[in-house]
């Protein structure tokens, strides 16, 4: 087992109730940690709004996690540094052993700390993330070894080790979406393995709409619109960009669009991710997602 653990959750604009809900739900699962062996633990709360909060929040945090974490700690960024940028951030903050990333929107099971630091303690495991209530990712993984494509960061726990030696996220790229499918896949080319912890269970707020799909913004189709296509371009597959941007051509919506055009400026300006050697040895398009998925939700 691990000796220290970083908790960091970015935030932006954030209800208070629910960063303290989620503080509640850390004091729990940390609890449970520390009699697997972990000694110290920190959580720590970076704000990316443009009129931050969260250092007015930081006794209510403070006392719903209690004695269970042993530092906690709040940060203004004074800038939007999207997902992938705050947890950079954060992460250059401290020095512990394990570093777990977890969206302001969740709430962990009692075990879900446990269950992480137990499959993150093999051999060769650089990151792991857990399963999704009540809307459960359907990408692949490995039923024996838990071995899957990527991990979702709305709870994503690395050893630093590992996020260290790829340079943890891109967040020029990738600063909200395909953020944490990108660090997979150079973890998993650095030779770690990415692991998928079933046991590990965290509840995650989802918008559901009437017929019981997620709900997408268009903020949030602009955005992983042009993830994808950068993507495509750092993973070497010049017919998938190809192919999507046709399709925005031809049916997109306004806010697909609207993220071709900024995916065409900014290749015309040369800001494009250099291709990666090899990378077909571990991306994985595959119908329009980065995994086979075990199921399709149907609405």
């Amino acid at each position: 087992m691990f000796r220290s653990v970083g908790v960091q959750v970015v935030t932006y604009q954030n209800e208070p109730r629910q960063l303290v809900r989620l503080a509640e739900g850390l004091a729990a699962t940390i609890t449970g940690a520390r009699t697997a062996g972990v000694e110290e633990v920190s959580v720590e709360f970076g704000d990316c709004a443009e009129e931050p909060t969260i250092d007015s929040l930081r006794d209510a945090l403070a006392d719903a996690l209690g004695d269970a974490a042993d530092h906690v700690g709040t940060v203004a960024f004074g800038a939007n540094l999207g997902s992938g940028g705050g947890s950079n951030a954060l992460a250059a903050r401290r020095s512990d052993e394990v570093i777990w990333v977890v969206n302001p929107d969740t709430y962990p099971s009692p075990r879900c700390a446990t269950e992480l630091l137990t499959t993150l303690g093999d051999d060769g495991v650089g990151g792991v993330d857990a399963r999704q209530l009540p809307i459960e990712h359907p990408k692949h993984h490995d039923p024996v070894t838990g071995d899957t494509s990527w991990g979702s960061g709305s709870c994503f726990m690395f050893r630093r080790e590992a996020f260290d030696a790829v340079g943890g996220f891109d967040a020029h790229f990738f600063p909200m979406y395909c953020d944490d499918v990108d660090i997979s896949w150079r973890l998993r080319l650095a030779g770690w393995k990415v692991r998928h912890a079933p046991q590990a269970a965290i509840f995650h707020d989802k918008r559901i709409t009437i017929d019981g799909a997620v709900a997408i913004s268009e903020f949030e189709i602009t955005s992983g619109t042009l993830a994808r296509l950068w993507m495509t371009r750092r993973y070497s597959r010049p017919d998938i960009e190809a192919e999507t941007l046709a399709w925005v051509d031809g049916h997109g919506s306004p806010a697909h669009r609207a993220a071709a055009t900024e995916f065409r400026r900014r290749v015309t300006e040369g800001d494009v991710p250099a291709p990666i050697a090899d990378a077909g040895r571990v991306a994985e398009f595959v119908d329009g997602e980065y995994a086979v998925h075990r199921f399709r939700y149907v609405t």
